[in-house]
């Protein structure tokens, strides 16, 4: 009956490995879909609020991002420069 089942539903799946991997999970006990942050390090202090956990990763994710864009232009521009020494 339970072969039947999961069967199924591996053949239903768009993702047939991760299916697997999460029918193998279950069946050992091991399927867990959440994972709680207890500490976070900032600025060399230990952080036990949730609260203020949540808001530091949302602060950070949210600026990565324009990090990230900003040492591009500034890459692609550097390489601009060299080119037109060139030309």
């Amino acid at each position: 009956m339970k072969k039947s089942y999961y069967k199924e539903v591996i053949t239903k799946s768009k993702n047939k490995t991760k299916t697997t991997w999460n029918i193998i999970h279950k069946e050992k006990g091991k399927l867990t879909n959440e994972t709680n942050i207890k500490t976070l390090r900032i600025k060399n202090h230990i952080v036990h609020n949730q609260i203020s956990i949540a808001n530091e990763l949302n602060d950070y994710f949210l600026n990565i991002a324009g990090s990230i864009s900003n040492k591009r232009i500034i890459k692609k521009k550097r390489s601009c420069k060299s080119i037109t020494k060139f030309i």
